[in-house]
């Protein structure tokens, strides 16, 4: 029998220190097994997937340089550049092939129809019938099914057609003119300037017919200012060009004043050879455009490692900065902002207009 001075009844539903410091063990030790310690399994997942990823990106570049070769077909400035700086960095030899996407495109599509393809990876003008006639024949795979590890991170604004290609290279489009004929002063500097009467039978324009881009670019104009504007573009008279060097060659020879829209970079290479020529920028608040490069891979590419790790090297930081080593190009990683006189670009969204509005935006041309 206890003594009863040294036992002391506790009052129902009070608890000793003890109990209380027993009882908060025991739920922690429950608290901690209904619910782990979820931040550290958080870090170890992500160190898992860091690992796996690092992992296959080893695999890649070993797959990559047992290939030892990848093939290249691009119409952008300067793919040599980008060429040369992923064989230094990986030893994997690149073969180029540098032409125009009026030769490109069907080049490639004739190779792909009869399942002789060499080109593993291209890089060509947004031209919207290609691309998806492409992807929908089986010829272009979407990088995320090809496992190009850039490819899950590039903005989505950026990506186009049914193969969700991405953009590797904006080259923004400029109005040019000839400098002794028209001085900065009198450039036009806004769209309404640009159908100013006085610059009648001056002008030289991208033709609609012929190239998809200079088409959706009128159909943004028109969507901009209204079919009016369109009228007004082709009472003016404009000669018309099917591609960017004829333009700057119509305005370097006098044949024009004007010029749009030719892209920047090749105005500056044609005035080191010694042409006349200047380069309007556009008033901030004026909305451009530019020729969207996009990126895709071969489906059936002969070099298909190779091919994956060219691709996420173009959309790397790294490369991406290299393919857009000239000011007047824009990366859509690489670049901290748009170049001066485009700080309104549009992507051209209008690149996808249906075949009666492009008609339509012909018709009113007068075409």
């Amino acid at each position: 029998m206890r003594n009863s001075k040294n036992s002391t009844k506790k009052p129902s539903g009070s608890f000793s220190r003890r109990d209380i410091f027993a009882l908060c063990g025991g739920t922690a030790m429950m608290m901690a097994a209904i619910h782990p310690a979820t931040p550290f399994i958080g870090l170890a997942k992500a160190q898992q997937e860091s690992t796996s990823s690092n992992k296959a990106m080893e695999d890649l570049i070993a797959g990559a340089q047992k290939e030892g070769t990848v093939t290249f077909y691009a119409s952008p400035i300067n793919p040599r550049i980008v060429s040369d700086a992923f064989t230094k960095k990986y030893g994997i030899r690149v073969d180029l092939l540098r032409i125009g996407s009026s030769e490109l495109n069907p080049r490639f599509a004739a190779e792909a129809a009869a399942k002789s393809v060499a080109a593993d990876v291209i890089v060509t003008p947004n031209d919207v019938n290609f691309w998806n006639d492409m992807y929908k024949e089986g010829h272009l795979v979407n990088l995320g099914e090809a496992g190009v590890p850039s490819y899950k991170t590039y903005p989505a604004d950026f990506l186009r057609n049914d193969v969700k290609a991405p953009i590797a290279q904006i080259v923004p489009f400029v109005i040019a003119y000839n400098k002794d004929e028209v001085s900065a002063s009198t450039a036009p500097t806004t769209w309404q300037d640009f159908i100013d009467p006085k610059w009648k039978g001056k002008i030289a324009l991208g033709d609609p017919k012929a190239n998809t881009t200079y088409a959706a670019t009128i159909v943004e104009l028109a969507d901009k200012f209204g079919e009016e504007y369109v009228r007004a573009l082709g009472r003016q008279k404009p000669l018309y060009y099917s591609s960017s060097l004829p333009l700057i060659q119509a305005v370097a020879s006098g044949e024009v004043s004007l010029a749009y829209p030719p892209n920047g970079i090749n105005v500056e290479l044609s005035v080191k050879q010694g042409a006349p020529l200047g380069v309007v920028k556009m008033r901030a608040d004026q909305e451009s455009w530019g020729g969207e490069q996009l990126l895709g891979v071969s489906r059936n590419a002969p070099h298909p490692s190779a091919a994956r790790l060219f691709a996420e090297f173009i959309l790397s930081k790294e490369g991406n900065a290299i393919v857009n080593g000239d000011a007047d190009n824009w990366g859509v990683v690489a670049s901290g902002g748009l170049p001066i006189g485009h700080e309104h670009y549009i992507p051209i969204k209008a690149a996808s207009s249906s075949k009666e509005r492009v008609n339509r935006i012909i018709a009113l041309l007068g075409l």
